[in-house]
């Protein structure tokens, strides 16, 4: 299986993965396609579901107090996806993830991951890292909203993250830099100058 071998690779950017414990692991994991457009993890769901994305694209967002879903994160090949809070504490989600492409993931349970951390104990670094990288995203993300202009935010996206630039939704790139559709129109027009 391919994308066994990539997630096999990718794993062992995050800390050394023994062939051994990656072969038992594989069996915990299952290969899931969503078309475009589909909802993987819906508002208000307990998401039982951590995955690798061998290909595609997701797109995270929130519904906020004005009612307006806002983008928080893309989430491309090559990396780890989850409502990650839902995930680890079995609660609802407060955010959507949905396929803005067709995407091939590679997915384990709550349950099979908890077995995983009892099994093999590099799945308990994996995840003690995996946390730490999301926070990381997180507090940088948030960072850039207040403290970077607009121009620093899309160039940073797309240094980051090409692929976002030409996939998503205009509307889905504005709102994740937290500027206007108008706003980003003025800064890919300038950068074209």
């Amino acid at each position: 299986m391919e994308q066994s071998l990539n997630l096999y690779n990718f794993l062992n950017t995050l800390c050394e993965v023994s062939q051994d414990d990656f072969e038992r692991s594989k069996t915990y994991f299952k290969q899931k396609t969503l078309k475009k457009g589909e909802v993987w993890v819906d508002f208000g769901e307990i998401c039982n579901e951590m995955a690798y994305i061998n290909s595609g694209l997701l797109q995270s967002s929130y519904i906020n107090d004005r009612g307006n879903i806002i983008t928080t994160c893309f989430c491309a090949s090559n990396s780890m996806a989850s409502s990650f809070k839902s995930f680890i504490s079995q609660s609802q989600s407060d955010i959507e993830l949905k396929a803005i492409e067709d995407t091939e993931l590679f997915i384990t349970d709550y349950e099979k991951l908890q077995k995983l951390y009892q099994e093999a104990p590099v799945w308990e670094r994996i995840g003690r890292i995996l946390v730490e990288k999301e926070f990381i995203s997180l507090w940088d993300y948030a960072n850039s909203l207040n403290s970077d202009q607009a121009k620093e935010r899309y160039l940073r996206l797309l240094e980051n993250q090409p692929e976002v630039i030409t996939k998503a939704p205009v509307q889905d790139i504005a709102s994740y830099l937290g500027i206007t559709r108008e706003t980003l129109s003025r800064i890919r027009k300038k950068l074209i100058q």
